[in-house]
């Protein structure tokens, strides 16, 4: 008898063992779930609808500047991201929907000191703009379905650099930095949970 549940304990362990070592490579050999992008909504359409306030750049006055004082310059775009903001997953039949009010902004980090009226200037928008935005869609599920919404503030980055205007010989470069600008709404659908 002791012999046959020692076995039996031998050939459970087997199978634990060997499920450990299968079951990763059968789960990375399924086909992930794509994120389909199914609305874009953009700054100029929410300006347009009168649903989120410009970021453009009116007059603004240059104080002046007697010594070792920094600017920011030499912008260029460095390409857009998509943050992820949330999501909401749900069975069908129904209908999935997402409907949330959450603050935007524009944004930028330095690596010296340099005012942000600065740094607006250098990119051309208001690096420190803010406004509420909602994220609203809405999708029908077919039974037996459970499908993923997800929302992302698309951003276009910039890159600056930093210089200082000494008080006696050129100017000269102290740092660099980063400018983020909210460029729209961006929602994905994935047909999984």
């Amino acid at each position: 008898m002791r012999g046959s549940i020692s076995a039996f304990r031998n050939v459970g362990l087997a199978a634990l063992v060997a499920a450990g070592v299968l079951a990763p490579a059968a789960v990375s050999a399924a086909p992930k779930p794509k994120e389909v992008e199914v609305l874009f909504i953009s700054r100029a359409e929410l300006e347009a609808a009168g649903l989120m306030t410009s970021d453009t750049l009116g007059p603004t006055p240059q104080l002046w500047c007697l010594w070792d004082c920094n600017y920011a310059r030499n912008s260029r775009s460095v390409g857009t991201t998509n943050e992820f903001v949330t999501r909401v997953s749900g069975p069908g039949p129904g209908t999935l929907a997402m409907d949330i009010t959450r603050q935007v902004s524009n944004s930028f980090t330095a690596t010296a000191t340099v005012g942000a009226d600065k740094i607006s200037a250098a990119v051309g928008f208001s690096v420190t703009w803010t406004d509420t935005q909602t994220y609203e869609y809405s999708t029908t599920l077919p039974s037996g379905a459970c499908w993923t919404i997800r929302a992302y503030n698309t951003m276009d980055n910039y890159a600056f650099e930093v210089w200082q205007n000494a008080f006696i010989g050129p100017d000269f470069k102290v740092g660099t930095g980063r400018a983020k600008r909210f460029m729209g709404i961006r929602f994905t659908l994935t047909k999984a949970c």
